[in-house]
């Protein structure tokens, strides 16, 4: 009788802890996934999407070729400061360093012309500027980093 009260005893505390468990499992499931969804917007078709940054601050190095002369490298600096100008929120700065001796010959070139672009644009545009400076021609050498 005594084994049986004992057995009974421990079945109804299982069932408690059991029930315990399954509330605090479910609290920290709703804590996980509210920690989860901060950064993240509902989707109107259900689930879950990242939320786009708006804009960012990117900087970008360019190391022009000097083979072409200076009327092609005047049209590039032109056509490359009017395209970052139409896509980008802000140019804010446009420093031009000018002709500088490369530290390895690039194309069997070993002078290149250096003009660092500041701006603010959407995050998609800096992939689409660098694919452009590594089709042109007369561009030695790009690169494009976060602020």
């Amino acid at each position: 009788m005594r084994q049986s009260l004992c057995g009974v005893a421990l079945k109804n505390s299982l069932k408690k802890s059991k029930k315990h468990l399954d509330k605090v499992c479910k609290s920290l499931y709703n804590i996980l996934v509210s920690l989860l969804i901060v950064g993240y917007e509902r989707n109107p078709e259900g689930g879950v999407f990242e939320m786009a940054k708006v804009s960012a601050k990117y900087e970008v190095m360019v190391v022009y070729s000097l083979k072409n002369g200076e009327e092609a490298l005047k049209a590039l600096l032109e056509k490359f400061k009017a395209t970052i100008e139409k896509h980008a929120e802000a140019l804010e700065i446009n420093e031009d360093w000018g002709k500088r001796k490369l530290a390895y010959p690039i194309n069997d070139e070993t002078e290149g012309y250096y003009v660092i672009y500041t701006f603010e644009s959407k995050p998609d545009y800096p992939a689409e500027l660098s694919r452009r400076f590594n089709i042109t021609d007369g561009v030695l050498r790009s690169l494009v980093t976060v602020c």
